[in-house]
């Protein structure tokens, strides 16, 4: 009755407030995909594709287009390298996301692994003199 009228969208909507369906029981915690269902947010998930390289910078000095190296490749790049020619950091693609964090957040031991499996795949300006490390 009068409480399924005030939680129709349309009349929210002419109330100024936007439609939102209603909570079911308490927001689950944790990062499964059920937490982030029960707040009423999509998943998102980027692969690394050819097209990203129009919209992709560099974190530390904003510098575009970055320099895309593949080492493996099916529809989306699965594994490879963004370098950004002005300040000469390296970003790994793993699994098809590409890691763009600044220096302080990467893991070191992560990015130092991914140059030694890929450092005949990869040209030398990233596995011997890239920052923010190199082998």
């Amino acid at each position: 009755g009068a409480a399924r009228d005030r939680l129709r969208p349309g009349r929210l909507f002419e109330q100024g407030i936007p439609a939102r369906p209603p909570a079911r029981g308490p927001p689950r915690r944790g990062r499964g995909k059920g937490a982030l269902k029960a707040l009423g947010r999509p998943r998102p998930v980027r692969r690394m594709q050819r097209s990203m390289l129009d919209i992709l910078a560099c974190p530390i000095d904003k510098h575009h287009p970055l320099d895309l190296f593949v080492v493996s490749e099916k529809s989306e790049v699965v594994e490879g390298a963004l370098r950004c020619a002005s300040c000469s950091r390296f970003y790994p693609i793993i699994d098809c996301i590409p890691i763009l964090l600044p220096d302080e957040l990467r893991d070191k031991r992560q990015d130092i692994g991914f140059l030694r499996r890929n450092s005949k795949a990869l040209p030398g300006d990233i596995t011997r003199r890239a920052l923010p490390w190199h082998l």
